[in-house]
């Protein structure tokens, strides 16, 4: 599998957390909507996988009372931690707050209904999916070292300076500057 492949993949991958039987449920319509739905075996999988970029989207499964919020705390502190939705069974404004204050995206409740967890989960997936998308596209579009020619230079990455046609581009956004 190319890099760019495996970007994508990680960015239409739900990795589900301390599944319990809704997680699992929900787990299997979002697999029929076309994604990959992989599910961790204990908090350190979890955080492993999270590590390698493995997850387009985390769904925290609070409902078995296997995994806690202290989880989603130490996968915020990671790097490249994409996206938690918590599912609970039972939430209270406090654990609400609590997650939200730690940076997770979006809290459901069993209550919230089946087809109303599926859709959400699938627009946290589809804004992942594009967002790999559009980092992948970046990377191969980044200016590569280049020497000078007509007037252009480029130091760093992301910017460069034409002075012959007295332009700036930063990240590929052209700036016409006077003479």
């Amino acid at each position: 599998m190319s890099t760019q492949e495996s970007v994508i993949k990680s960015g239409e991958t739900l990795l589900i957390v301390g599944a319990g039987e809704t997680g699992n449920l929900v787990a299997r319509h979002i697999a029929e909507r076309g994604y990959h739905v992989e599910a961790t075996t204990s908090p350190r999988d979890a955080v492993s996988r999270v590590s390698n970029g493995e997850a387009g989207v985390i769904l925290l499964d609070l409902t078995a009372g296997q995994t806690s919020l202290d989880l989603a705390d130490t996968l915020m502190g990671l790097p490249s931690c994409p996206p938690i939705v918590v599912l609970d069974k039972a939430p209270t404004v406090e654990r609400v707050v609590a997650a939200l204050r730690i940076g997770v995206v979006d809290y459901l409740s069993i209550g919230d209904g089946e087809s109303e967890i599926v859709d959400r989960l699938t627009t946290h997936l589809a804004k992942a999916q594009a967002a790999a998308r559009t980092a992948q596209l970046r990377r191969e579009a980044a200016p590569r070292a280049r020497e000078s020619s007509n007037g252009a230079t480029s130091g760093l990455t992301g910017l460069e300076l034409n002075a012959a046609r007295r332009m700036l581009i930063i990240e590929d956004v052209p700036i016409l500057l006077s003479s």
